[in-house]
């Protein structure tokens, strides 16, 4: 089984590798990623009530779509992702930031931005459990088309 999933997981990465280059090669526009991290211990059994990590950055973005990420990945380990969501962001100075939020034996994880005059945009991940040990937190903003 879990060669199949070293398998799997590889294959994943070969696809999106060579989607990631054919985005390159027609965004030549505006290649800047923006990134959010944290590395923190996790416990494999959260409890509801416990202090909620968090982070936060301002980031400065153009007019465009963007795809976002977020997750949250052992420690050394490449975080293959989808993008979670495809959104339209207008260009402005945003408030960024993410919580893992402890629940009785599991996580939840949102991230937010805000731009003052706007709605809050928002991407959120349904519960799920880890093991014990240190991890990071992240979400990534990918634009692959910017509006002039």
């Amino acid at each position: 089984m879990r060669e199949r999933l070293v398998r799997i997981a590889k294959a994943f990465s070969v696809a999106i590798a060579v989607a990631t280059l054919a985005l390159t090669t027609t965004t030549t526009a505006h290649a800047t990623t923006y990134d959010l991290s944290r590395t923190l211990y996790l416990t494999g059994s959260p409890s509801n009530g416990g202090a909620d990590p968090s982070m936060e950055r301002s980031v400065t973005l153009q007019s465009g779509y963007y795809y976002w990420y977020m997750g949250v990945t052992p420690v050394g380990t490449i975080a293959v992702t989808q993008p979670l969501r495809d959104i339209y962001l207008t260009g402005g100075t945003y408030t960024w930031n993410c919580t893992l939020y402890n629940w009785d034996g599991y996580y939840t994880q949102g991230c937010y931005l805000n731009l003052p005059g706007h709605p809050t945009a928002a991407v959120t991940r349904g519960a799920f459990s880890i093991s014990s040990g240190e991890y990071v937190m992240f979400s990534q903003l990918e634009p692959y088309l910017v509006v002039s």
